[in-house]
Parts: C-alpha cells; structure tokens; sequence
C-alpha cells in the first residue's frame, strides 16, 4: 500500500473515528420520565367535567331556563299590550294616545333593565363558582404537581404541539372530585 493510500485511509480512519465519536454524543437519547415534569390542562373541562363544575352549571342553565321562559311570556304579554295600543290609536285623542304610549315605552324599558340584570346576576353567579372552583381547586393541582413531578401546568390552549400524555385533565379532575367530597 502506498504512502499516499496510507494517509488517505488513516485520514478516512481518523474521519470515521471522529465521526463516531460526534455523531453518538449528537443523537442522544433523553430520559422519558414516568410522569411529565410539564403538564396541560383544559381549563374549561376541567371545571365542566367536575362535580363542582357540573353542578353549578346545572343551577345556572335552570335559573337560565326560567329566565328564558319568563322573557317569552313579557315578550307575548308586551306584545299583545302593543296590539291594544295600536288599535287604541285609532280611537283616543291624539294626547290620550301619546300619554299611552309613552307609558308603555316607559315600562318596556324597566322590564328590559330588570330582565338584564337578572342576565347579569346570572353571569355573575357563574363567576363566581368558578372563582370558587378555582379557590378550591388550585392547593389540589398544587398537590398533584408535588405527587407527580410536575414543575409546572400550561393551559392546553397556551400549547402549540405537545404529547397527549402531557394532558392531565382526567387526573385532576378525579383528585378534585375526590378532594372536594370531603
């Protein structure tokens, strides 16, 4: 073997081996660890799915139906009053009939504050319980980092591309029912 073939495979020897020795400390493998040390989790299930959060949603979408139900009946009562007042025009006395009317506009403006406030009121009660929710909730998710390793929780909405074990909504959940039975 010439010099020239000798250097030549001592360089691609020296390549190789230099290769060999990059290419693993590159291509290394990381620990998967048991449990993420980052979690997601979905805010609005995990209120939605919880027995806190389903049954202060129940009460809310009940007053709400109620509250449905009596807009409906203003809505055919005013509706029906509207009718008389227009047939009344035809037979009171122009100021008679203005009087009338601006009565009626009058108290279809209180009944629309008073039936956006009851709306408001609703609103309100469901932040409420989940400010309650999220009172009770969070030593619970705090708890769980410490059980699990978590160092820190994302909304899964803040998440552009995770894992699906990275979720753990079903587990909070569980420990939150679980918690706040007792």
């Amino acid at each position: 073997m010439g010099v020239s073939r000798l250097i030549a495979s001592g360089i691609l020897a020296l390549e190789f081996g230099i290769a060999g020795y990059v290419f693993p400390a590159t291509a290394q493998t990381y620990p998967v660890y048991k449990e993420p040390t980052v979690a997601s989790i979905d805010q609005e299930r995990l209120f939605a799915e919880s027995d806190f959060g389903k049954q202060a949603l129940q009460e809310i979408e009940t007053v709400s139906r109620e509250l449905s139900l009596e807009n409906r009946q203003i809505e055919a009562e005013l509706t029906a009053e509207e009718k008389e007042l227009a047939e009344l025009r035809k037979t009171e006395l122009p100021e008679v009939f203005k009087q009338k009317a601006a009565d009626f506009d009058r108290r279809v403006k209180q009944i629309r504050a008073e039936q956006d406030q009851k709306f408001a009121n609703i609103r309100a009660s469901l932040d409420a319980a989940r400010q309650t929710f999220n009172t009770k909730a969070t030593p619970i998710l705090q708890q769980l980092m410490v059980d699990t390793g978590i160092i820190f929780i994302l909304d899964n909405s803040a998440i552009l591309i995770g894992q699906p074990d990275g979720d753990i909504t079903d587990q909070a959940i569980a420990r939150i029912n679980q918690e706040f039975e007792q």
